[in-house]
């Protein structure tokens, strides 16, 4: 069984010198775990099944696994809050526009494709329009 929901994002990236760094705590998350597995169990008991844990979460010796990482470049109202604008653009760097899912706070649900796109549609819409602007 798939489960899919949203977790806090409590991870920090850094450079230690030479290589990336992932500090990840599950702490302040537990409770929506906690919750995920206690469902589980009871949907396996009334289908008359048994759980097992998650493989990969055992041998991985019980770390946080993600498919959809997001964050890293957020959105803010200053560079001290984030690295982007509601625009998209780049804090001090004019002209300098990401629109992927680094500009995610962090977790936004289910696979974020869609949500994704709509912030880049919304900012290719904004970056046309100062263009349109400029010329």
């Amino acid at each position: 069984m798939l489960s899919m929901g949203r977790d806090f994002p409590s991870g920090h990236l850094s450079l230690d010198g030479k290589y990336l760094a992932c500090d990840w705590t599950i702490e302040k998350s537990q409770p929506y775990y906690d919750r995920v597995i206690a469902t589980v169990r009871g949907l396996a008991e009334a289908l008359d099944g048994r759980y097992l844990d998650n493989p990969a979460y055992a041998w991985n010796f019980h770390k946080v696994l993600t498919a959809h990482p997001l964050g890293g470049g957020p959105m803010g109202r200053s560079e001290e809050e984030g690295v982007v604008d509601a625009t998209g653009e780049v804090f001090n760097y004019p002209g300098l526009f990401v629109a992927d899912g680094s500009v995610m706070p962090g977790p936004v649900g289910p696979n974020p494709s869609l949500t994704i796109a709509a912030f880049a549609d919304l900012f290719a819409e904004r970056v046309i329009a100062r263009c349109k602007g400029a010329v």
